[in-house]
């Protein structure tokens, strides 16, 4: 084994991905908000922090809300009980963890689906349906994320009284100012990894795995021992499943996406990707009340307060006029 590996992961760049969808989604949850009595905000156990979404709390101010941190089969034995403590004091909003393939465990949740890409919205609404009302699948469900694009009609989850829900798109934020934030929602198939390097993405995974001490990697590849090197890695991988390019020589793109793909798949055993120990939630909870502005965003917030001081200048020359 490694006698050491990394501490910390170091990178500079951001990533980003916000299809336009998303931004016609948005409009469209806040326009049929008057008509909706719960809101079940729908957030990844393994991104207990890091699928929280800020502009749900906007929703959330107006209309009850239900947290459902769903996939929990994926996470380290305990992340419940870690969640409720590291949430204690942060929200006053109830929270139930599910595993929305096994539809007995959501018999406590009962409407407007929000939340990240591919938490499992759908997945939840359709494991409802089946232990509410006993029927099949109602809307689409996939690995990829940005598979729901708009709002769907109601879905019935409940016969007596009848309860009614609405699927809703995935909406990640404008911009996320934090590179490992966005790393972490990539591994979870939240985002679309073709906006970054899945190079990149392969080695915060192998990062987080070593840290983790979570190692069971090395005996999938056929890897002598653990490596904090992600390049022998993907060599071994290339190896270990044949992935070759044209001509021969080992394809460390498609290496890395497999390797991402085998621990969306489980093959790597449970993990969380967020710390939560106090301070680290402390830290994540006051940048979501300060988010930071991207170059653009920040033009576009500045033209906007030149418009508004000059309607107000507009509006207290007229004012002067008339009363003179």
């Amino acid at each position: 084994m490694a006698s050491t590996f990394r501490t910390a992961f170091q990178i500079e760049r951001t990533f980003n991905w916000f299809p336009g969808h998303m931004a016609r989604g948005l409009r469209d949850m806040t326009a049929k908000l008057q008509t909706v009595d719960l809101i079940i905000e729908t957030r990844d156990a393994r991104l207990p922090l890091s699928s929280i979404n800020p502009q749900f709390e906007e929703f959330a101010q107006e209309r009850n809300r239900l947290i459902v941190y769903n996939k929990t089969d994926l996470t380290t034995p305990g992340t419940p009980a870690r969640i409720r403590q590291a949430l204690a004091g942060v929200t006053n909003s109830p929270v139930v963890f599910t595993n929305a393939k096994t539809p007995r465990t959501v018999r406590s949740v009962v409407s407007y689906a929000a939340g990240m890409p591919n938490v499992g919205k759908s997945a939840l609404i359709n494991a409802l349906r089946s232990a509410g009302v006993g029927r099949g699948n109602a809307v689409t469900t996939g690995r990829r994320p940005g598979v729901t694009q708009r709002i769907h009609t109601s879905v019935k989850i409940h016969a007596d009284p009848p309860v009614y829900v609405l699927d809703t798109p995935g909406l990640m934020l404008p911009y996320v100012s934090d590179p490992l934030r966005a790393l972490k929602v990539a591994l979870t198939d939240g985002m679309n990894t073709e906006a970054m390097e899945i190079e990149i993405v392969a080695d915060y995974l192998l990062y987080q795995l070593n840290r983790q001490h979570n190692t069971d990697y090395a005996k999938l590849i056929n890897l002598e021992q653990p490596s904090d090197d992600i390049s022998e890695v993907l060599a071994q991988v290339a190896k270990r499943f044949g992935i070759l390019q044209k001509g021969g020589g080992y394809h460390h793109e498609e290496a890395a996406r497999r390797f991402v793909r085998e621990f969306q798949l489980g093959k790597f055993g449970h993990l969380v990707l967020d710390d939560l120990d106090p301070a680290s939630v402390e830290t994540f909870m006051a940048d979501l009340k300060e988010p930071v502005l991207s170059k653009s965003m920040q033009l576009k917030e500045a033209k906007r307060e030149r418009a508004q001081k000059m309607r107000e200048k507009n509006a207290a020359r007229k004012l002067k006029l008339r009363s003179g």
